[in-house]
């Protein structure tokens, strides 16, 4: 459904700047769920910098993934899986950054990006191979597994 005033952007965008985290990671999930497919290169400007910032916590850079993983879902959107990557590459060598549950969300969004696209992603298989820590092999796995779906 498309609307002309685009509400979910004028309800959430301006929380991305929000100083509650919790209010930053729900803005961050809902303008993913908003814009599920819709391969807004607006968003992508203004999502990406949340992924990448190591000062954002992980579980708002992991849903930053996510969401943006929903919003280009099966374009091969490689600015989006160059970002995901990079995080993951520079918080594998901060001790105990990947550790727990969402740095495997990271892994959900790059895999989304690939969804059904089969042999397209070898070039980010290939990226993958350069993150020593655990959940690079699963991240390979996951989006081996979504290329394939």
């Amino acid at each position: 459904v498309k609307n002309e005033c685009d509400p979910a952007w004028a309800l959430l965008g301006e929380q991305l700047e929000a100083e509650d985290a919790l209010l930053r990671l729900a803005a961050v999930v809902g303008l993913g769920y908003a814009y599920a497919g819709a391969c807004r290169e607006d968003l992508l400007e203004n999502l990406t910098p949340t992924i990448v910032d190591t000062a954002c916590t992980v579980e708002c850079s992991a849903m930053a993934a996510v969401s943006l993983g929903l919003i280009f879902a099966a374009s091969c959107n490689d600015e989006v899986a160059q970002a995901i990557l990079q995080t993951l590459i520079e918080r594998q060598a901060v001790e105990g950054a990947l550790s727990g549950t969402w740095p495997h969300f990271f892994a959900v969004g790059l895999g989304l990006l690939y969804l059904g696209q089969q042999d397209a992603c070898e070039a980010t298989l290939a990226a993958l191979d350069s993150i020593t820590h655990p959940v690079g092999k699963y991240a390979k796995l996951t989006v081996e597994s979504m290329a394939f779906a």
